[in-house]
């Protein structure tokens, strides 16, 4: 399905979901990755260490553009997850 969406230039969301892979796979130019709370999904702060993981996993891959979501934002793990992403991209 991940290369059918591709050949039509439609990216796929890579989520960060409990119960799912975390690993970034790569069908088009664009990446686009949604941090939604591992365990508690929506609640979970996400460490220093697992967004180094993904900021590497990214720079492996060959993305024109990125585009990172926190959606882990029932309490503020979202909007500090995210500055502190935006660091590691600095």
């Amino acid at each position: 399905m991940r290369t059918a969406l591709g050949s039509k230039n439609i990216t796929v969301c890579n989520p960060d979901y409990p119960g799912l892979p975390n690993a970034i796979e790569q069908n088009t130019s664009i990446g686009y990755i949604r941090f939604h709370g591992v365990p508690k999904l929506f609640y979970s702060e996400y460490t220093t260490e697992e967004l180094k993981e993904i900021k590497y996993q990214i720079d492996e891959l060959s993305f024109r553009e990125v585009y990172v979501y926190f959606n882990n934002t029932a309490s503020t793990a979202g909007i500090v997850n995210a500055l502190e992403f935006l660091k590691l991209t600095k």
